[in-house]
């Protein structure tokens, strides 16, 4: 019988629950569930409460779901939350430099 051998992929998150959701997926997830009870539990209007769950939802859920193909050299992408963290932190860098002459 041939064995064939199969390497290990390291370069994606490891998946927690039935190999489908990594612990960062679960995070999303559980927090913006305890964002919509905290939003339900404000006296607003039954509209605006559902129209802010469902935003505070689709957020999370592209946070934690959504791939990025901005890396020629990532096979999967990069996930948004990674993606919006290195943005942000590019747009803070300094980027102009000056030559100081003694």
């Amino acid at each position: 019988m041939t064995e064939f051998v199969m390497p290990i992929d390291i370069t994606g998150e490891e998946k927690m629950i039935g190999g489908v959701l990594s612990l960062r997926q679960i995070g999303y997830m559980a927090i913006s569930i305890v964002a919509i009870f905290f939003l339900a539990m404000i006296p607003f209007p039954i509209v605006i409460k559902v129209i802010g769950g469902v935003a505070i939802f689709i957020i999370s859920a592209a946070l934690g779901f959504l791939k990025i193909d901005q890396m020629p050299n990532l096979s999967n992408g990069m996930s948004a939350d990674k993606y919006l963290m290195l943005m942000f932190r590019y747009k803070k860098m300094q980027k102009i430099y000056r030559l100081e002459v003694n």
